[in-house]
């Protein structure tokens, strides 16, 4: 009886979110390409927003790793309908009130805007580092939607939300919110981790202002970090040091996992003034390389950058003894993002980071040039004991 009672309610929401979708998307007058005034995006590469005087394109380019597809919406207020022209674009209606989000970042990116309270649902709790929102999940304000990169359809259906957040980064990863879409449940991919540039991962908060009509707190969020990143990064460049030689990661499965020199970790390492053996390499993601390879390099490095999820200095050697001969552990100049974590483990650098590029940065340069800033005092980074 239970499981038929279930059953209808299920078929009811579907032809409820139906109904209201086809209600919804009734088209009305067409908006040419010369009305449209495109958003300013520095370093994103990943997305344009364009706005009309009633609606807002957003496209985000190449998300799966597994295809080149570009995922478009149209962001539209409730009292109006989509115009014609933009049958290929999915409707998100703004702002949204209640929204679902699958990974800390987004979580990051909504309580920089102060608009954790539209956050209705989060999947994978035990990864949140922020205590006010797993105060709030525990006292039932927010709901949890799944776990181990799961979504819970169920939930999600009964929440009445207005946008899923997915990150996904394949295309069989998306295929998983098919019944949501289905239904008439936007689902957003956000692929603000493909961005080899710190400020461009930042910049996706621009998308999260269109979402909640806080364009202009977003753009000023932005400003204010690119401001102090790049005063920064101009500060190490026109100053004479001597650049520490760096090595970062820790080898997993014989494979060592580098910064490739047009990475989000070797942009950071050029910006804070670090040199690097693969420097002048051009690729914009990690480099897979071989235990060996990279040894010989690590070996002579004056500073060890985030070696895995180490924070003692005696854990490495339980790892392989053979990084007791690395100059970096040597002369205890080893270093890792373990200076915020919480009960469970969670490293608030991969949470908060995203709007922090400016602080990461900083650490960095006091790391590698402490000279430079005296008074910053490390905020993600801790040397290991």
């Amino acid at each position: 009886m239970i499981f038929i009672i279930r059953k209808v309610f299920w078929l009811w929401l579907v032809s409820l979110a139906i109904s209201c979708q086809q209600k919804e998307n009734k088209p009305t007058e067409s908006t040419t390409t010369s009305d449209l005034t495109p958003a300013n995006i520095e370093y994103a590469k990943g997305f344009s927003l364009s706005y009309a005087s009633d609606f807002t394109l957003l496209e985000i380019f190449s998300p799966f790793q597994d295809a080149n597809d570009t995922l478009k919406y149209i962001l539209q207020s409730k009292e109006n309908e989509i115009p014609a022209g933009y049958s290929d674009y999915k409707l998100i209606q703004v702002p949204v009130e209640r929204m679902v989000l699958t990974s800390t970042t987004h979580i990051a990116m909504m309580t920089h805007l102060g608009k954790s309270d539209a956050i209705c649902a989060v999947t994978d709790p035990g990864f949140i580092f922020d205590s006010a929102i797993k105060k709030a999940i525990a006292e039932g304000k927010i709901a949890e939607a799944g776990s181990n990169g799961q979504i819970n359809l169920e939930t999600v259906l009964a929440l009445n939300t207005g946008l899923v957040m997915s990150g996904a980064w394949s295309t069989t990863a998306y295929e998983k919110y098919t019944p949501l879409i289905n239904v008439g449940i936007p689902v957003m991919v956000n692929a603000e981790w493909t961005e080899p540039h710190p400020l461009g991962r930042m910049e996706w908060i621009k998308i999260f202002g269109a979402l909640l009509n806080e364009q202009e707190k977003a753009n000023n969020l932005f400003e204010d970090s690119k401001k102090a990143y790049l005063s920064l990064s101009d500060l190490v460049g026109k100053t004479e040091l001597d650049k520490p030689t760096v090595i970062n990661a820790m080898p997993y499965q014989e494979a060592w996992s580098i910064a490739g020199g047009n990475s989000y970790v070797g942009k950071l390492f050029k910006d804070a003034g670090a040199d690097w053996h693969w420097a002048n390499d051009t690729s914009s993601v990690s480099l897979q390389l071989d235990f060996e390879t990279v040894y010989q390099v690590g070996e002579q490095a004056d500073i060890w950058i985030a070696p895995g999820r180490t924070v003692h200095l005696s854990e490495i050697l339980t790892i392989d003894n053979r990084f007791g001969n690395f100059k970096s552990f040597q002369k205890g100049e080893v270093y890792n993002y373990h200076n915020r974590i919480n009960e469970a483990g969670m490293y608030d650098f991969y949470e908060s980071g995203i709007t922090k590029p400016e602080i990461i940065l900083a650490d960095l340069v006091k790391i590698f040039h402490p000279t430079l800033l005296p008074e910053h005092e490390l905020y993600y980074f801790k040397k290991l004991d």
